[in-house]
């Protein structure tokens, strides 16, 4: 103890007279540290002394450093109301809130008593609750706390890592291990609010820990703020499947479709409300393309993923789309037949038929071997009228595999469209014999 203060103790009879008193006589000298000092250990000896608070904060201002000062001013007004007015519940939450922030959970506990009884279900109270009667060991009534602000607040991720604090302490680890992977997967969400993954996981943790019901209104939370998500109209979509709404299930996927119509899923969920609906050529026509967008994304290789997923957007009618995709093919991968194949593809669909036979004749050239440009080039030659040379290209794309019934069938398909139904009939009997074989041989 130093003298003055040891005169000042003496001379008031008082411990914490004397070191109010020292406080503001260091105060007034500038003499910051030993201030600290001394108002300190008026708030920890006596934490409802509104004098301490006063004092730190005059310190604190005239050090510069004001969110400190402005943290004891609110403790200090906060007392000073709750003096006049015990039923103050705005006051009383200001105060838990600054001295949880100081860490005095013990000085915090009374007030969070009483702020429980005035409004015990109100939705700060319980989280502030939750926190205090953590620190001063009341688990079970903090976990109390804890799973009633969920109830009102299900996807609040530091709710659940409180939870898991209290659970771990009851020596409940798996349910702490749970609670914990739900705060991870909220907070991975509100960093990336439109990664259908990071969405999908959050969904998956809320079913585990028995609260799926909330996820529509997690997926509902992100749309607000990213209306343009593709992965989010498609994922409400799904949960409304779930919930019953076809109809509402419906116009959310057909908007996922219209954002990204590259969508595999989406289509395949599209597939099964058309198809439950009786619309059978819709539901085959989504089916068709979600299983060639499955194709696509399940390949190892990158140009057959990428020429599947341009055939898929020619489908879609998204023709700017597939042109854009194909000439990056076409930059990437020069020297690949199928980067050229697809290109032909998109200027066939586009009505550049000259085009088209110069994109499919450069592919016939890097893939000697490969029916797909002969076929295509002879199917654009019989659009033009140039009979022989559509038949010339056709056999020389069935010369190439010749025991393959598909390609035989395609080659019936030209025929008759030219007027050969005889031809066409040879080519499609061929084509069955051949199938059957190979199925026979299979069996065997």
């Amino acid at each position: 103890m130093s003298l003055s203060l040891w005169f000042w103790t003496i001379l008031t009879g008082s411990r914490l007279k004397g070191l109010l008193l020292e406080g503001r006589r260091m105060l007034k000298a500038e003499q910051f540290t030993p201030a600290l000092r001394h108002f300190r250990e008026v708030v920890e000896r006596w934490p409802d002394r509104v004098e301490g608070y006063e004092g730190l904060e005059q310190v604190y201002r005239a050090m510069g450093l004001l969110d400190e000062a402005r943290r004891e001013a609110v403790i200090a007004e906060a007392m000073k109301s709750l003096r006049a007015n015990p039923g103050d519940l705005e006051s009383r939450l200001r105060l838990i809130r600054e001295l949880v922030a100081k860490q005095m959970y013990a000085t915090a506990l009374p007030h969070v008593e009483q702020a429980l009884k005035l409004a015990p279900a109100n939705q700060d109270v319980l989280r502030q609750a939750g926190i205090v009667l953590r620190y001063n060991r009341l688990v079970n009534r903090a976990l109390e706390a804890i799973n009633n602000a969920l109830a009102r607040e299900p996807l609040a991720p530091d709710l659940y890592e409180q939870q898991a604090f209290c659970l771990r302490a009851l020596n409940r680890q798996l349910d702490a291990s749970q609670s914990l992977a739900m705060t991870k997967a909220l907070q991975a969400v509100a960093r990336d609010p439109t990664n259908q993954e990071t969405m999908e996981r959050a969904i998956f943790q809320l079913t585990v820990v028995k609260r799926r019901g909330h996820a529509r209104a997690l997926v509902e939370r992100s749309l607000a703020d990213y209306p343009q998500a593709a992965a989010l109209h498609a994922l409400r979509g799904e949960l409304f499947l779930e919930e019953g709404r076809q109809d509402q299930a419906l116009a959310s996927l057909l908007e996922a479709t219209a954002l990204d119509p590259t969508r595999a899923k989406t289509h395949g969920l599209l597939a099964g409300i058309y198809l439950q609906q009786g619309k059978q050529e819709q539901g085959a026509w989504h089916r068709q393309l979600a299983e060639l967008l499955d194709q696509a994304r399940r390949s190892p290789d990158r140009v057959d993923s990428e020429a599947l997923v341009i055939e898929a957007l020619l489908r879609l009618k998204q023709v700017e789309r597939a042109e854009r995709q194909a000439e990056g093919l076409c930059r990437q991968h020069p020297q690949d037949w199928r980067s050229l194949a697809a290109m032909g593809k998109v200027r066939k669909e586009q009505g550049r038929v000259r085009e088209a036979l110069d994109s499919f004749r450069q592919a016939s050239r890097l893939g000697e071997r490969q029916p797909e440009p002969f076929m295509a080039m002879a199917w654009l030659y019989a659009q033009n009228g140039q009979v022989k040379e559509a038949v010339g290209q056709a056999r020389q794309a069935v010369a190439l595999v010749s025991r393959d019934p598909a390609m035989r069938r395609q080659m019936a398909d030209l025929l008759d469209n030219l007027g050969f139904s005889d031809l066409a009939k040879e080519e499609r009997a061929l084509a069955e014999a051949m199938s059957k074989a190979y199925t026979a041989r299979a069996d065997d």
